[in-house]
């Protein structure tokens, strides 16, 4: 019986800190880090590039485990997950690994000084590596220090730099990596993982932050009120005389989601019309779809249009009341 217990004690650390087993998704990926691992081809920079919520970090992490683990001496096959590397990986505190991220709205030269630092000491370890989260916010003094190291790395220093696109990366920095991409995870694959509603599964597109939002009561809120305001915008003659509404719209980062969700309600209504209803991503808004529904294709065409314009104007700090006004005044002349 203790021997028992001692492998079911066993079984049971090993799977608290594999970190790859709590990854969904990105099997290729790490098949090919796999054979780098083996060929000992992982000094470098590598560039993780995806939209977030699809386990960019949290595969960073497994990839650093099974590069670090004491068991894995050939450096194939998985981390064993229970060694004292595995558990110190799992825990974000191995002296083998320098995290860093934003300090406010960028990355600055003195967290490249720090970096630089860190490389100079001496590794007990065969890897050493650098994770930087949301490097495009690197500022071009921090990119500018470390160009030099990027380009030439002392062999076994590893940068994994993450970020959502490549255009917003540095091209510097661009150019000095081995560039991964991210996928959004199969939405299948989501549903063996978790069990949550058909709707938030459809509506996640496949990103575990998404997915984990759209369960609270705040996002179902804040759901509800932004497709009936669209429903509202849509069809009242009287929206505009209304002294609440610019007081609505003040908040950006409300309105960039705002916006997000109509255009999903304007897809949606657009599918509803052809009646394809298995490619709905907004179930839970079935009232306020069903009324945008009746408005004529051509003109839900051009609504989905403007909007997509309209998150361009935001995204270059035009001022979105004034744009959502005149888009309104089309709609209503």
């Amino acid at each position: 019986r203790k021997t028992l217990s001692k492998l079911a004690s066993g079984t049971e650390e090993k799977k608290m800190a594999d970190l790859k087993s709590e990854v969904v998704g990105h099997k290729k990926l790490f098949a090919l880090w796999s054979r780098l691992l083996e060929s000992h081809k992982v000094t470098g920079s590598f560039l993780f590039i995806g939209p977030s919520g699809v386990g960019k970090k949290k595969s960073a992490w497994a990839f650093m485990q099974q590069a670090l683990c004491e068991k894995n001496q050939s450096q194939t096959g998985e981390a064993c997950g229970s060694c004292a590397n595995c558990r110190r990986v799992q825990a974000q505190q191995h002296e083998s690994i320098l995290f860093i991220q934003p300090d406010g709205a960028q990355i600055k030269v003195e967290q490249a000084q720090i970096i630089l630092q860190f490389l100079k000491l001496r590794s007990l370890s065969s890897h050493r590596f650098v994770l930087v989260e949301e490097a495009h916010k690197m500022n071009p003094a921090a990119a500018n220090s470390l160009l030099k190291t990027l380009e030439e790395p002392a062999e076994g220093n590893t940068f994994i730099l993450l970020a959502p696109s490549l255009t917003s990366v540095m091209p510097t920095i661009r150019s000095r990596s081995r560039v991964f991409h991210f996928q959004p995870v199969p939405l299948e694959e989501i549903k063996q993982a978790k069990a949550v509603p058909e709707w938030t599964l459809e509506a996640s597109l496949g990103r575990f932050n998404l997915l984990e939002a759209l369960g609270t009561s705040e996002e179902k809120e804040f759901r509800n009120f932004w497709s009936q305001y669209l429903v509202q915008f849509l069809t009242s003659p009287n929206t505009l005389t209304e002294e609440t509404w610019r007081e609505t719209l003040k908040n950006k980062e409300d309105l960039r989601q705002g916006v997000d969700l109509w255009l999903k309600l304007i897809r949606d209504a657009l599918f509803f019309q052809l009646g394809e209803k298995k490619s709905l991503v907004t179930l839970d808004l079935s009232v306020q779809l069903q009324k945008l529904s009746q408005i004529p294709t051509a003109q839900l065409q051009q609504i989905g249009q403007n909007l997509i314009q309209l998150q361009r104007e935001m995204s270059f700090n035009k001022d979105a009341v004034l744009s959502l006004e005149s888009l309104y005044i089309g709609l209503h002349q």
